[in-house]
């Protein structure tokens, strides 16, 4: 079992983050505001893409600022990652399930303004995501209900992409 994530644990890393110059982005959700880093891809070249999260393990009295800190990778498109962010939010912070955290970041995209082509090359950007992260979680040991989330996540993808317009 892995050790709990405290507040001081939250503002060691935001100050690393924020010392290192990385740029930031903001969304608002449930009257939250989040801020997210966008990190520098060769701090995981072996993952293209990938999302940051560092929560505090209490439960009560959490305020996004104070008791979590996000980012994710420059190489994620710019038109994607508040897309990304949101999915983020919803798995990681309020611990929604993965396949509806999916399919709302899918409804938030569809009726965004993102051209239908951006949003097949989303679609085909998040299904090879979410099946590099079905091995990154296996060569690290996550647990199957874990694997199976993120593999129903790269199908659900797939499967949007069928159903769009060319």
């Amino acid at each position: 079992m892995s050790e709990p994530v405290t507040f001081n644990d939250i503002a060691r890393r935001d100050s690393i983050f924020h010392q290192g110059g990385h740029s930031t982005f903001q969304i608002g959700c449930k009257n939250l505001c989040f801020t997210f880093y966008v990190l520098p891809s060769g701090m995981m070249p072996s993952f293209p893409g990938f999302t940051y999260a560092l929560i505090a393990t209490k439960k009560n009295e959490r305020e996004p600022g104070k008791s979590a800190v996000f980012g994710m990778s420059d190489d994620i498109p710019e038109d994607f990652r508040e897309f990304i962010a949101y999915f983020e939010v919803f798995y990681r912070w309020f611990g929604m399930a993965c396949d509806a955290a999916v399919q709302g970041e899918a409804h938030n995209v569809s009726t965004s303004s993102l051209p239908i082509r951006r949003f097949r090359e989303y679609a085909e950007w998040r299904q090879d995501f979410f099946t590099r992260l079905v091995v990154f979680a296996r060569e690290h040991g996550e647990s199957e209900d874990v694997i199976a989330a993120y593999e129903k996540a790269a199908t659900y993808f797939f499967t949007l992409q069928s159903t769009l317009p060319h």
